[in-house]
This record gives structure tokens, C-alpha cells and sequence, in this order.
């Protein structure tokens, strides 16, 4: 269990937060943003190519991250079926820091998720919360998304809401 921030794409011109109502209203999306493998859909090469962009960013922003490299045979030995159709049930971009941070960075088809373990005291939590910002705001820039936190049940505004985040992070 940790602290998860989702991101997604939100019309032009649309409140962001009526935006999110909305969609959560009209069951077009759950939180967290994460389909469920049946639920994988067509292969988008330009969704493909999308995800790989913004990883190669986010590791430029965020050394310590690395790509997860699932083992499809199991997975689909596990979920009886073939190791393509495993490859394209899950299909998701896994990032994952590899010091003990704990940042965990997942790009959807649609929507990138983030997510930090509740093991961190304030001074620590602070420090991998800058580095976690950073992210947010590439993928922001580069995603064209915007970043819903749903224990505070709002879309950030990743220039004033840093603190508030941390605070919201260390009483969880």
C-alpha cells in the first residue's frame, strides 16, 4: 500500500475537477487508473510509442529509475494462455526506482500512475517527494496529462500544491 497519484488527459477547456467527477460518474474511469488485463484492448502504436518516450524522459529526470522486465512465460503459464497474448494483456510501462525510495512509476495505455510506499519519515519523505515532483512534471509537459490525487479527492496545481501533498503523504 502506498500513496497513489493519477494522471490523466483532460479536454481543453474543461474544469478539471468536474472533468474527474464526471468520468468517475460515468464509470469511464476507476481509481486507480489501471485496466484490468481483459480489458486491454487494441495495440496503438502511437500509444506504444508514447509510453516508450515518456520513460526515456522520466529515467533522464529520475535516474534511479528502471524499466521492470515482466516474465511473460509465467505470466502467461499463471493465466493459462499464450505469452503473446500475456504480452498484450500487460502491456503496461513499469518504472521503478532502484535505491530504496521506493518511487514506482506505471504508464497505462491512457493514464500514468505513481505511487511511494508509506515508509518514509518527514526529512526523507520530502527529499523523494522533490524527485517525484520532477516526474509529475514531465509527465504533465510531455503526457499532455494532469495529476489527480485522490486522498486529497482534487487535480493538483503542481506549482502550489508540494506541500500539501508531503503533509496529506505523512499523515496517511
Amino acid at each position: 500500500m502506498g500513496y497513489a497519484l493519477d494522471l490523466l488527459r483532460i479536454p481543453a477547456g474543461a474544469d478539471p475537477l468536474a472533468y474527474v467527477e464526471e468520468a468517475l460518474e460515468r464509470a469511464e474511469v476507476s481509481w486507480p487508473l489501471s485496466p484490468s488485463a481483459s480489458d486491454a484492448g487494441e495495440l496503438d502504436p502511437q500509444r506504444e510509442a508514447w509510453k516508450e518516450a515518456l520513460a526515456v524522459v522520466l529515467c533522464r529526470v529520475e535516474p534511479s529509475l528502471e524499466r521492470f522486465q515482466p516474465n511473460f512465460a509465467a505470466i502467461a503459464r499463471s493465466e493459462g494462455t499464450s505469452e503473446a497474448e500475456a504480452r498484450h494483456r500487460h502491456r503496461e510501462l513499469e518504472l521503478n526506482s532502484v535505491d530504496k525510495s521506493g518511487i514506482q512509476i506505471t504508464v497505462w495505455d491512457e493514464a500514468p500512475s505513481v505511487t511511494l510506499p508509506f515508509w518514509h519519515g518527514r526529512r526523507k519523505a520530502v527529499a523523494v517527494w522533490r524527485r517525484i515532483w520532477a516526474c509529475l512534471e514531465v509527465l504533465e509537459r510531455e503526457g499532455g496529462l494532469r495529476t489527480y490525487d485522490p486522498q486529497l479527492e482534487r487535480v493538483l496545481d503542481l506549482a502550489t500544491d508540494f506541500e500539501q501533498v508531503v503533509e496529506s503523504y505523512l499523515e496517511c
